[in-house]
């Protein structure tokens, strides 16, 4: 392994870890791999629940039912009566790059099944985490009517008032999931980019950062704080005693690290 590693990486590792031998100096690389690798599955599950609610309510909102097509160009628009060649509105405002995205994954369902229509459930599974922190951003946009932020949060997050800020409707409550879904995001790029976990930030239930570890009792400590996190993120869309399972799957992949 050491073969493989820069000098600059490993001495990284060695100055945080203070390690002493060679030996230690693997056995602490290969921990921070063994907690990453055991974290990955928990940020899998939540972005999955992420998307399906957030799924859920637009599709209610925009058509009554739990996989509706929002985010295809297919409202009816009034304008082609006198002109044919108007373009299809679409359901829901979004930017240019999300629609790009939108884009992106229907022409890989198209190639792939040779020529089958994509439906929402197929975009929505294939769309990246980004994607959905994105999305919540711009629900507070003006092009968008004035209920609809609160009616499709209170789907997506039934214990969202559990916060202890706002309500559904505000936009302190769109920018505390921001701020929480970007620390997520950044822990999950940290694992998939291999990059320096020992050094994972605290963060409040606002998404501000606070004290970045210095120590390794200090990265347990953190690492720690974030399950709790991410634990409590969760409940915010079940009741609390149906967001038990996800606690202990929590606990379970982090004690097997």
């Amino acid at each position: 392994m050491q073969n493989h590693l820069s000098s600059a990486r490993l001495a990284t590792v060695e100055a945080f870890f203070q390690t002493r031998t060679k030996a230690d100096l693997i056995g602490c690389y290969s921990w921070c791999q063994a907690v990453g690798a055991s974290l990955l599955p928990i940020l899998g599950d939540y972005e999955v629940s992420l998307r399906n609610a957030l799924h859920r309510g637009l599709s209610q909102y925009y058509g009554t039912i739990d996989s509706f097509e929002w985010m295809f160009k297919t409202k009816p628009n009034p304008a082609k009566v006198s002109n044919p060649n108007a373009p299809d509105l679409a359901w829901h405002s979004m930017t240019p790059r999300m629609q790009g995205d939108i884009e992106d994954v229907a022409d890989k369902v198209r190639r792939r099944s040779r020529g089958r229509a994509p439906t929402p459930d197929d975009i929505v599974s294939q769309l990246s985490f980004g994607f959905w922190e994105h999305l919540i951003a711009g629900l507070v946009h003006k092009a968008h009517p004035a209920d609809m932020q609160r009616r499709v949060l209170s789907l997506a997050f039934p214990q969202g008032p559990a916060m202890g800020t706002t309500a559904h409707g505000d936009r302190a409550f769109v920018d505390q999931l921001k701020g929480l879904l970007y620390q997520l995001r950044d822990i999950r790029n940290r694992i998939g980019h291999h990059d320096q976990l020992w050094k994972t930030a605290e963060f409040d239930l606002h998404g501000n950062r606070g004290f970045i570890p210095r120590r390794p009792r200090h990265t347990l400590i953190s690492l720690h704080k974030f399950l709790d996190r991410i634990s409590w993120m969760a409940s915010l869309r079940i009741s609390e005693h149906r967001d038990r399972p996800f606690r202990l799957i929590v606990t379970a992949h982090f004690a097997n690290a």
